[in-house]
C-alpha cells in the first residue's frame, strides 16, 4: 500500500510538471507546497498529534488496536503520498 501511495504522489508531481510546462512553473512549485504541507497536517490529524493529551488517552482507551492499526495505516499512506510533493518543495526552498 505504501509504494501505491508513493507511485500516486510521484503520478501526481508528472502530471502538475507537464501542467506547469504549458502554464507556468508557480502552479507547480504552489501545488507541490500545498500538497507537502497537507500531507503534514494530515497525518497529523490521524496520528492524533493535535490532540491535548487528555485527547490522546481518551482515543486509546476507547478503540480497538484493529482501529488504531487502520488509523495510523491511513497516516502512513498520507505522509508517504506526499513525500514527493515535500521533497521538490525542500529542494526549491532550501536550494534554489
Amino acid at each position: 500500500m505504501l509504494k501505491k501511495a508513493f507511485l500516486t504522489g510521484l503520478i501526481f508531481l508528472v502530471i502538475m510538471g507537464i501542467i506547469a510546462l504549458i502554464t507556468t512553473w508557480d502552479i507547480f512549485i504552489a501545488a507541490a507546497g500545498i500538497v507537502a504541507i497537507g500531507s503534514i497536517i494530515g497525518t497529523g490529524i490521524f496520528y492524533g498529534v493535535l490532540l491535548s493529551g487528555d485527547g490522546v488517552r481518551g482515543s486509546y482507551n476507547t478503540e480497538t488496536k484493529r482501529d488504531r492499526d487502520k488509523r495510523t495505516g491511513y497516516g502512513n499512506m498520507i505522509i508517504v503520498f506526499g513525500l514527493p510533493s515535500l521533497i521538490v518543495t525542500a529542494i526549491y526552498v532550501f536550494i534554489l
